[in-house]
């Protein structure tokens, strides 16, 4: 999976947080930033839709504290669900997502499968730009 450019996030926010539709999040240790967590909030639901931790300080455990505090967070709003949103198959222990499914797990919670996301194609050429990764029309004009 390739990462998402920075624009990407930064777009994400600008459209999210004046619309308190989403929040980012912080954990901090000894003054540096260590974890994020980018929350989007949807009807009943809080979804932890993209974040990371360093390397660094990994003893301090800022991910679990942060999850803790944006559920808290997410409780105070009136939000029904904290979605860890996405784990790896459990007949594929080298998948890629294993790693995040190890910590998601540790947080308990029930595991809820959903009918995947479905693309309806209205312009060919434009979808195939898209999956190909480019920021153009799909069109030669």
């Amino acid at each position: 999976m390739e990462p998402k450019p920075a624009d990407y996030f930064e777009r994400l926010v600008s459209l999210l947080s004046p619309a308190d539709r989403g929040a980012l999040f912080f954990a901090e240790y000894q003054g540096r930033r260590i974890a994020t967590a980018l929350v989007v909030y949807f009807g009943r639901r809080a979804t932890y839709f993209f974040g990371g931790s360093l390397d660094i300080d990994r003893q301090v455990m800022a991910p679990y504290l942060l999850h803790f505090e944006v559920m808290r967070k997410a409780k105070g709003r009136g939000h029904e669900w904290y979605d860890l949103w996405g784990i790896a198959p459990a007949n594929e222990p080298d998948h890629p997502w294993n790693n995040f499914t190890v910590f998601k797990a540790k947080f308990g919670g029930t595991e809820v499968r959903l009918v995947p996301t479905l693309d309806y194609v209205y312009d060919e050429a434009a979808y195939a730009d898209y999956v190909a990764g480019g920021r153009g029309s799909g069109r030669s004009e």
